[in-house]
Formats: C-alpha cells, sequence, structure tokens
C-alpha cells in the first residue's frame, strides 16, 4: 500500500509495526473499559482508515489509538469520558513500561484527543460503519468469505459442493475465487507472525481451546 507514511520514508515493516502498537493500545485499553469486541473492533478499523490518508510521521500512533477508541466508543452509544479512556491507555504504557516523557513527538492532553477527534471525523467522512482491518483491502461480503474459508482450514472442515454443483462463496460473492482467499489467508498469516507476543498468546490460547 502506497499510504502517506511510506510516501513519506517509513518502510512497510516499521508501519506494520506502528499499527500492532497502536492496535495493541486499543485492544488493551478497551477491555479496561470494559467495551465490546465490537466497539473495540470498530475502532482498530477507525486507525487503520485514518493512517490510509495522515501519515504516521504526523499523528502519533498512540494518540490515534485513544481518539479512535473514544470516537468509536461515542458512535456505539457506549461513551466514556475522556478521563476514563485516558487511565485506561495509561495502564497500557504503565504495563509496557512506556514512559510518556519519552514520547516528544506527542504531549497526551485533553485537547490532543479532542482536537484529534475533530480531524478524524473529518477524514473518515462521517461514514463510520464496522468493518474489520481487512476493510482497506476487500469488501465485507468477500473478508466473510475469507473467515469462513480459514476457519473451514483450521477446522479440516470442508463445505461439500450444491446441489447445484457450485461452492459455497459462490453464493455470497461471484468474485471470490479460491486463489483470492488463499492470498488473503498469506496476508493474515504474515501479520500474525510479526505481531505482538500478547496478540499471538490470545490468539494461541483460542486455538489450544478448540483444537484448532
Amino acid at each position: 500500500m502506497n499510504t502517506p507514511s511510506r510516501k513519506q520514508g517509513l518502510d512497510s515493516d516499521k508501519e506494520l509495526k506502528y499499527r500492532q502498537e497502536s492496535a495493541s493500545l486499543i485492544s488493551d485499553a478497551g477491555q479496561v473499559l470494559k467495551l465490546s469486541m465490537e466497539l473495540i473492533n470498530s475502532a482498530v478499523v477507525y486507525m487503520h482508515r485514518f493512517y490510509m490518508y495522515h501519515s504516521m510521521f504526523k499523528f502519533h500512533r498512540y494518540a490515534t489509538a485513544c481518539t479512535a477508541l473514544y470516537l468509536a466508543a461515542k458512535v456505539g452509544n457506549d461513551f466514556r469520558k475522556y478521563e476514563h479512556v485516558y487511565d485506561a491507555c495509561k495502564q497500557f504504557f504503565d504495563a509496557s513500561g512506556v514512559s510518556l516523557e519519552t514520547i516528544k513527538e506527542w504531549k497526551m492532553d485533553r485537547e490532543n484527543i479532542f482536537f484529534d477527534e475533530t480531524i478524524m471525523l473529518q477524514t473518515l467522512g462521517f461514514e463510520l460503519m464496522q468493518l474489520t482491518t481487512f476493510s482497506i483491502h476487500f469488501e465485507p461480503s468477500v473478508i466473510a468469505c475469507i473467515a469462513i474459508y480459514i476457519a473451514l482450514k483450521w477446522t479440516n472442515w470442508k463445505i461439500p459442493l450444491s446441489s447445484e454443483g457450485k461452492e459455497w462463496f459462490s453464493y455470497d460473492e461471484s468474485t471470490v475465487t479460491i486463489e483470492l482467499m488463499d492470498q488473503a489467508v498469506e496476508v493474515f498469516l504474515d501479520i500474525y507472525c510479526d505481531s505482538p507476543c500478547r496478540m499471538r498468546r490470545t490468539f494461541d490460547a483460542i486455538c489450544e481451546k478448540y483444537k484448532l
């Protein structure tokens, strides 16, 4: 992806790492706030979409994470006060050993987060919908097929052809092919392998629980 950050010289691996750190903050702080997974996922998508229009050199990944979380809760009718979002994010920083004083390019204060909220709303055009991180690449119907395909592969299940001799995914989205879904699985696995250890442990625990 030729994002604004890439255009300004940030390499793809570093950008992916920064996106993952931002997503980790959203996930951890969202759980502290007891937000639903739907709202947490919405906040992650807001962050990803925001960086399709703005550079990480201009908007710090942690500031964007806090703003996205605050906004997702508000849009999802589960409003949380700024102070509560701040405290939840600070717990993440303390647990991760991140010193706010060392983040010279970002001052975490009330004015900052509300300023960022306005920019995020303008950037997303107020079209705030629940998607997934794959929303940058695929339509929701395609994402649904990919999710089912991954689950089938990991559980060694196979959906038989229909009575018309068609594959299951052809009924949902005519543009989906096995090749496309295989490519998407590779993208997912690459992101998973490079994700923070905490995220991998959570995912591995789910796989172990359900013998995936």
